[in-house]
């Protein structure tokens, strides 16, 4: 899977979760400035899971909690796949 599909899968996500438009979001996007709190994250984490069939560790939960832009969260999940392959 490559980057910028993930990134368009996240990108979507993250748009419904924080209730803007996905035109307000970019690949280096501040999420924080998105204003997602925990419960956003988990809606997150759930939603990357569904879609990519994968199941995130505990460290690789807290990476997603610590990431700091869209496209951080793209290289975390295009990881978690490239290892789970």
């Amino acid at each position: 899977m490559t980057q910028p599909v993930i990134e368009d899968v996240v990108l979507e996500t993250l748009a419904r979760t924080c209730n803007v438009t996905p035109s307000e979001i970019q690949p280096d996007t501040d999420i924080a400035a998105l204003g997602i709190d925990s419960m956003g994250l988990t809606v997150l984490a759930a939603h990357i899971e569904a879609t990519f069939g994968l199941a995130f560790s505990e460290e690789q939960l807290l990476r997603l909690y610590q990431a700091a832009s869209v496209r951080d969260v793209a290289s975390l999940v295009r990881t978690m796949t490239a290892s789970a392959a």
